[in-house]
């Protein structure tokens, strides 16, 4: 009648899916999946817990000590550009130590093994032997993560052609204005919410998630 998905990383669980359906609703089986959650987080010793919850749905996770710390935003209906540059190349087995290595720089943890487990179609913007940023399309809607927005922005464009939407993480004023620009329309997506041990996000390498 419900069930509940997670993601286990090395010290956090990434709740992905939280489904009862709407005959099961306010019998408590919600409240049930997540207690379950957090109790075994703390048996395995997972000290934090995050869930990117829908905007509507974000008092419901307080109740369990969830705090709002960051919001995505979903951009629609415009025109992408093309890819053009060159630093933009395949990704390969040499390129997934500075992958991770970025990835831990924006999100605060270990997400190695997830990673990983994606590794079909990917791309790094490669520039003097140094990864800067890279594209995994398979990673939830499309992650890209990178140190500096003109490398995201050209990330995006290979991703664009693939998909009728990205999203992103909020307070981006200069990605925002280029997509708007090119006729894409924000709307909020999801509040990133933590419980337990608060992670060190930087959302501003976020630019596809």
């Amino acid at each position: 009648v419900g069930y509940l998905l997670a993601i286990r990383h090395a010290a956090s669980a990434h709740l992905s899916d939280l489904v009862v359906p709407t005959t099961w609703m306010n019998e408590g089986i919600g409240t049930a999946l997540m207690d379950h959650l957090i109790a075994e987080c703390v048996r395995t010793g997972l000290p934090t817990q995050v869930v990117m919850s829908p905007p509507e749905s974000a008092d419901w996770f307080r109740r369990f000590g969830f705090e709002a710390l960051g919001e995505l935003v979903r951009y629609t209906g415009g025109r992408h550009q093309q890819a053009h540059r060159a630093e933009v190349v395949p990704a390969g087995p040499e390129h997934w130590l500075a992958i991770c290595h970025l990835d831990r720089r924006a999100t605060g943890e270990d997400r190695s093994t997830w990673l990983r487990e994606h590794d079909y179609l990917n791309r790094v913007w490669l520039k003097q032997g140094r990864v800067r940023g890279f594209l995994l399309p398979l990673a939830g809607e499309g992650l890209i993560i990178a140190d500096h927005p003109a490398i995201g922005l050209e990330l995006q464009r290979w991703l664009l052609p693939l998909k009728d939407h990205i999203t992103l993480s909020a307070g981006q004023p200069e990605v925002h204005e280029h997509l708007v620009k090119q006729g894409y329309s924000p709307a909020q997506a999801f509040v990133r919410m933590v419980r337990g041990v608060v992670l060190e996000w930087r959302g501003e390498l976020v630019f596809g998630w």
